[in-house]
């Protein structure tokens, strides 16, 4: 077993700074203000400089943010926000490792899987990949070798991971290699310092680890001769009945219990005859919209606003799925038929806050009374439900100038210290934005306690700045140093 520090060279820890950066820019749930640009814009200097701080022997990672996000519309699961420099190290030590699991995974297993045509590592597209699981799926069916099928997932999968459980699995696997010890000793410092259970949900090096660790579930099914597929936790099993599907679920709790893992028995769904199990891996409802979009826009376009008003607007069990691919289908076509009753329904909203802020801040901001809706909204109290939707909303709303009522409720946002620092740092953004008090932002940055909401307040500053600010930045807060040269730079 590797003990030593894992050796990273400058390149590669530049490469995986511009990695970094552009992976949230793409699809981060907690976005960064500017996507990392500053790390990006620096990427050479950051390379430098992390590849002599973490093998300090005084090294720790900094801290980590616990961000409540829905998962339904009574439930939450909680997002992880890593600084900058643990993301960059953490990947490209999730870049080693990847590429000793990765082989070692079933061909039945289709999420995560690594890209091998990149020397900066990277997954598969996930979305062509998520298409291939559930075609295959569909073809094991269509086949009519297997007639029923079971689909579950492990009980919160990534809180209840067990880190000297999966150290063990690495080891015995062959993969416990310096890179992998170092991100062990992160997630302990994170768990011990932070609170975090089980995997950090947000950094990639999660996906690389939680993919592996369930590998003997993988070889347990195999073994016992059980057809299966994998994305993830989220498992199918097949076979030509009932019963013999429902025996695979006794060799998955066995195995599932020896990793101190779970079966969700609320998520376990059965389906005995082969129109019921592709009805739920593939909505032919919405592959017929796709095709009429696809063929005539305007009947296309006319259809999709039907089924906005009967599975959203009009609809009190909104399936979630439904809800994402009308709301993309709106977005892309720029239409803005549904801005203002989503607007007006947290709860439709909350569905996915982030495809939410997409759609109404592309397309619904030039209606006034979408944007008192929205208002309305970001101005309720702090609430754990919903700050992954205020969040977003903030986001959509400091991309356009608003009066000086907005204005006042954005400062009273930015000010509350009783908001999560990320909604803070983009409530900061649309009231710069929308009064140009670039002095007051600088006052403000000057007395915040808070590093990762100074930086994003310094952030609103690019080509605004003044030099006496940025020299006192540079002296008093090191950590801001990236920023300062990005805003320089303009």
């Amino acid at each position: 077993m590797g003990t030593g520090e894992p050796k990273f060279d400058v390149n590669e820890l530049r490469d995986n700074t511009v990695a970094v950066a552009r992976w949230n820019r793409k699809q981060f749930e907690v976005p960064d203000l500017i996507g990392f640009a500053d790390y990006e814009a620096s990427s050479a200097t950051v390379a430098d400089d992390l590849q002599t701080s973490y093998t300090t022997a005084a090294y720790e990672p900094g801290p980590l943010l616990s961000f409540p996000y829905p998962k339904s519309s009574t439930s939450l699961r909680w997002l992880h926000v890593a600084c900058p420099e643990e993301l960059i190290v953490l990947r490209a030590a999730g870049g080693h490792v990847v590429r000793l699991t990765d082989p070692l995974l079933s061909r039945q297993v289709y999420s995560n899987r690594l890209d091998r045509r990149y020397c900066c590592w990277r997954f598969r597209d996930q979305k062509k990949a998520w298409s291939q699981f559930i075609q295959r799926g569909v073809s094991l069916l269509d086949g009519r070798q297997h007639s029923a099928m079971y689909r579950t997932d492990v009980a919160g999968y990534y809180p209840s991971v067990d880190v000297e459980r999966l150290q063990s699995i690495m080891q015995k696997s062959g993969c416990l290699v310096p890179a992998a010890v170092f991100i062990l000793k992160v997630l302990r410092e994170w768990q011990l310092r932070d609170g975090l259970k089980g995997l950090p949900i947000g950094p990639e090096v999660s996906a690389v680890i939680g993919n592996f660790l369930l590998r003997p579930v993988d070889k347990s099914l195999e073994a016992n001769r059980y057809e299966y597929l994998r994305w993830s936790d989220d498992i199918l099993t097949f076979g030509d009945t009932i019963a013999t599907c429902r025996d695979s679920m006794d060799v998955l709790d066995a195995m599932l219990s020896s990793l101190r893992l779970a079966r969700s028995v609320e998520k376990t769904l059965s389906f005995d005859n082969v129109h019921d199990a592709k009805r739920n891996l593939q909505d032919h409802w919405l592959t017929s919209l796709t095709d009429l979009l696809r063929l005539d826009e305007d009947l296309g376009i006319q259809a999709v606003r039907s089924a906005y008003d009967s599975e959203v607007r009009y609809n009190s069990e909104v399936k979630r799925y439904r809800f994402r691919w009308i709301l993309r289908a709106l977005k892309n076509k720029h239409d803005l038929y549904g801005c203002l009753s989503l607007a007006r329904n947290v709860l439709h909203m909350n569905i996915d806050p982030q495809l939410s802020g997409q759609y109404l801040g592309d397309t619904g901001l030039k209606d006034s009374r979408v944007v008192d809706a929205i208002m309305d909204c970001v101005s309720r109290p702090a609430d754990d439900l919903f700050d992954g939707l205020a969040l977003h909303l903030l986001d959509a709303m400091r991309r356009r100038r608003f009066g000086d009522a907005e204005a006042k409720e954005f400062r009273g946002i930015a000010t509350d210290l009783f908001r999560r620092w990320p909604i803070r740092v983009c409530a900061w953004a649309a009231y710069a934005g929308s009064t140009q008090r670039y002095p007051e932002l600088m006052e403000a940055a000057r007395a915040e306690t808070i590093p990762q909401l100074r930086r994003g307040m310094i952030a609103n500053l690019k080509a605004r700045s003044r030099k006496p600010f940025l020299d006192h930045v540079r002296m008093n807060f090191p950590e801001s140093r990236y920023m300062v040269q990005w805003v320089q730079a303009a």
